[in-house]
């Protein structure tokens, strides 16, 4: 059975976040600490300095796979 919610939720009651950004750079346990972090707290993250080329970040983006 399906209810509908006498407050339906709107979208201004959403807050923007800042995304978590984590640096492949940096040294490796702390790369590890970031990560774990950025799970358990946002589920997602940004990867920086992955050595991917530009190029190749392009050509994904127009296979539209997502």
């Amino acid at each position: 059975m399906v209810f509908a919610s006498p407050n339906p939720i709107r979208a201004e009651k959403f807050q923007p976040i800042e995304l978590p950004v984590i640096d492949l750079s940096a040294e490796r346990s702390e790369v590890s600490n970031l990560i774990v972090k950025a799970c358990l707290e946002y589920g997602f993250f940004q990867v920086i300095n992955h050595g991917v080329s530009e190029d190749i970040i392009a050509q994904m983006e127009g296979l539209n796979l997502f």
